[in-house]
């Protein structure tokens, strides 16, 4: 027969590391409030089964490195980084550590932090706010794979902006060929 503790001292407790340019995240901030939503969904509790590990340079792009480093040391199981410069930190500091980028790059193919969107290799994944037909169409395949039966994919966008017709529009058809 199992006890409690027994089993509470069998539960997995996961270390995410999280590596910012800027200052601390608040409560309130949206994406902290969405991150911790998101993996509460998924069943990770922080205090219970996670653990944040947070190295936040202030401004003080300098310090990225050894706060990148510091992390890499901890093992995280990942390390979540905001942005670019955070980014190329991490990815100094660790080749073994997963690496997963909240909009860290608007090109990781072209900087070199992935090889391609179909397969990143090493030890980066993650979000890029990248516009590439390459993006949609590992995006369209990611909704395939979800839903098999899929065979129409709607974007709304104000089809008037000029954004979306130089870039987005060429984009999104290329990717839907």
């Amino acid at each position: 027969m199992w006890s409690p503790v027994a089993v509470a001292q069998l539960r997995r407790v996961y270390r995410l590391g999280l590596l910012s340019a800027g200052g601390s995240l608040t409560p309130d901030f949206p994406t902290w409030v969405a991150l911790k939503s998101g993996l509460h969904e998924l069943g990770y509790v922080e205090g219970e089964n996670l653990i944040f590990e947070g190295r936040f340079a202030g401004g003080d792009l300098d310090r990225l490195p050894e706060l990148a480093s510091d992390l890499a040391a901890m093992n995280p199981d990942a390390i979540l980084v905001f942005g670019p410069t955070p980014m190329r930190a991490a990815m100094a500091a660790t080749q073994r550590v997963p690496i997963i980028m909240a909009a860290g790059s608007s090109d990781p193919v072209g900087e070199g932090y992935i090889a391609s969107f179909a397969r990143p290799g090493g030890n980066i994944t993650g979000l890029t706010y990248a516009v590439s037909s390459e993006r949609f169409q590992k995006q369209l395949e990611i909704l395939k794979e979800t839903l098999p039966s899929l065979s129409r994919v709607g974007v709304w966008w104000d089809s008037d902006a000029d954004l979306y017709r130089r870039s987005w529009a060429p984009a999104l058809d290329a990717a839907a060929r």
